[in-house]
């Protein structure tokens, strides 16, 4: 239920009892009233068997509903703090000693909701927050929510082993973050183009057009994967498409589609002054023109050899790959006195793995199994506009 700006804030105080089972029922109930923010503490008299729970949202039945509100039989002590806006819980505004886990996904259920409790539990971590950033206001219409926690993680891989199976089984995005960035700490973005930004690899939709694809898509898929060295892999499928007409490049370029919330984040990072970059093992044909339809600063990519109206089956110009990307990033970052900690980086191939490893957060986006392995985080179901709430960006 959604309600108007210009209704009045509700903050209100539960007493919950202090158990995994009643607190991922209460945090899934809480989706469906307006709920905002959730903050925890401590009871009065430092009960361990409840905790006292401050919600906040703009549903002027939350209290309401709150009363009605019986989990397992165990009704809530609920009491009103005020129903304006005139009191609100502090937020630390620069997060000092927190940690974040941030959750994206259509559905975030109760089940999947106990799961994390039990494992935050077990890693010895305290709630602070429970924060609603997005219910389906993006791209893909996914609930975001952050947990805001307080703690120090023994063995920090196992901790992340364990979300990725949790990300399996419940098909959510799960991103860890020890120290909490906020979007002023960074200032470029880079991305891949095929198959990141836009919908599809390029190449292949040339070989579809030349009638070539099924040879083409082959060794796509297998530079991808990382199991044929990438300049090999696209000298290969370039030979293919030799003396193909070059009209079938405007006729692929009417085809494509950007990935969803691509225009979102780049507008979004654009207003908030950062330098923005393809840097794409693709084609320049492409990329330059995307570039300009995105109001994007830099697009590098290969450069197709014509001659008679028909593509050669070569590239002109330097030939960029995995290692050249890496190179393209700290030429930019450089260029533009921006550390390399402060550059996001967005691929989904295994030549994007040098610049990932030479930036300060590294995305695999619907990414193969080996870049995966080798990013900070991992998305599989928002779009690319699930970025911006890995920095508290909040839609309501």
């Amino acid at each position: 239920m959604f309600v108007t700006e210009k209704d009045e804030m509700q903050v209100i105080t539960v007493e919950l009892k202090n158990e995994v089972n009643y607190l991922a029922f209460f945090l899934s109930w809480s989706q469906s009233v307006s709920v905002i923010d959730i903050f925890f503490k401590s009871t009065a008299n430092n009960d361990n068997n409840h905790l006292m729970v401050t919600l906040t949202g703009r549903d002027s039945n939350l209290r309401q509903h709150l009363k009605k509100l019986v989990i397992n039989g165990y009704r809530p002590t609920v009491s009103l703090v005020n129903k304006k806006t005139s009191y609100y819980p502090e937020r630390n505004p620069k997060l000092d000693r927190l940690c974040s886990l941030t959750l994206t996904a259509p559905k975030i259920n109760r089940e999947l909701i106990l799961e994390v409790l039990i494992l935050l539990a077990e890693a010895k971590f305290s709630l602070v927050e429970y924060n609603y950033l997005s219910k389906g206001e993006n791209s893909q219409k996914c609930l975001v929510v952050r947990i805001l926690m307080r703690g120090e993680l023994t063995d920090l891989e196992n901790f992340k082993s364990q979300l990725s199976t949790l990300s399996h089984k419940f098909s959510v995005d799960m991103f860890y973050q020890k120290e909490i960035k906020d979007m002023k700490d960074f200032s470029l973005l880079v991305m891949d183009m095929d198959s990141t930004l836009i919908n599809f690899e390029v190449i292949d939709e040339l070989a579809r057009e030349a009638n070539v694809l099924d040879e083409v898509s082959a060794i796509t898929e297998s530079a991808m994967r990382g199991d044929i060295n990438f300049k090999q892999s696209l000298m290969k499928r370039l030979n293919l498409l030799a003396n193909t007409d070059i009209k079938v490049l405007d006729r692929v370029f009417d085809r494509i589609q950007l990935n969803p919330g691509a225009e979102r984040l780049v507008s979004t990072l654009k207003n908030s002054h950062y330098k923005i970059a393809i840097i794409s093992g693709g084609f320049s044909f492409f990329a330059d023109r995307i570039k300009e339809n995105l109001d994007i600063d830099y697009a590098f990519a290969n450069v197709l050899e014509t001659k008679d109206g028909l593509l050669t089956g070569k590239l002109t110009g330097k030939l960029i790959d995995g290692e050249a990307k890496a190179a393209i990033v700290k030429k930019l970052s450089d260029k533009h006195d921006i550390k390399e900690e402060k550059v996001i980086s967005i691929g989904d191939g295994a030549n994007d793995i040098p610049m990932l490893k030479v930036s300060g957060l590294g995305i695999a986006f619907r990414a193969k199994l080996l870049l995966s392995k080798n990013a900070d985080c991992v998305i599989t179901q928002g779009g690319l506009d699930s970025v911006l709430y890995f920095f508290g960006w909040r839609d309501i």
